[in-house]
């Protein structure tokens, strides 16, 4: 659009309302649950990781109260380590064929295996706490499971 031109559509406008309750505080996680996320994790790494992943995978019973003290530090602490939040960027072409220019290309970050594991465990708390609290619209498709950008479509 140009300035000057007259919007030609209009954007819905959403209900969305405030939870009730604050989320004080984060549930910790127990090395049992940490065990889990790390076995169905995928083994794609990170060149961030200090290890590769598939030899964390096979470190589980020895990395998982590891983990799971690191990730209980940062919830009751409200602090999320600085190497936790660094991500590497990569351009990926959308299509294979297609021209190789900047347009053609989206970004995929790859996070630290321990942010993602941490992701993992903070998600669902989050997403109970919404539910219980203030519902997410029916169109909010991140971090639900069995939605995508095509369920929004429907």
């Amino acid at each position: 659009m140009y300035i000057g031109q007259e919007s030609v559509c209009e954007l819905p406008t959403y209900d969305i309302s405030c939870p009730s309750t604050k989320l004080e505080r984060f549930s910790l996680v127990f090395d049992k649950e940490i065990l889990s996320i790390i076995m169905s994790a995928s083994t794609a790494s990170c060149q961030l990781d200090p290890i590769p992943t598939w030899l964390v995978k096979q470190c589980t019973k020895e990395l998982a109260p590891i983990f799971a003290k690191m990730i209980n530090s940062s919830l009751t602490s409200g602090v999320i380590p600085e190497n936790w939040k660094l991500t590497l960027v990569i351009p990926l072409l959308k299509k294979h064929g297609l021209e190789v220019i900047f347009n053609s290309f989206r970004p995929v970050s790859n996070l630290p295996f321990i942010s993602k594991t941490a992701e993992k465990v903070v998600i669902p708390q989050v997403l109970d706490h919404c539910e219980a609290n203030a519902p997410l619209p029916s169109n909010q498709s991140s971090y639900r499971q069995h939605h995508s950008t095509k369920t929004v479509l429907f």
